[in-house]
């Protein structure tokens, strides 16, 4: 996951940011 998607990582730090990166990526 974290190759396909390399910003899901840097969001991981915030959880809001990676929901926001889960929406699009659904």
């Amino acid at each position: 996951m974290a190759k396909k998607s390399p910003r899901l990582r840097l969001n991981s730090k915030s959880p809001s940011a990676r929901i926001k990166d889960l929406g699009p990526s659904i």
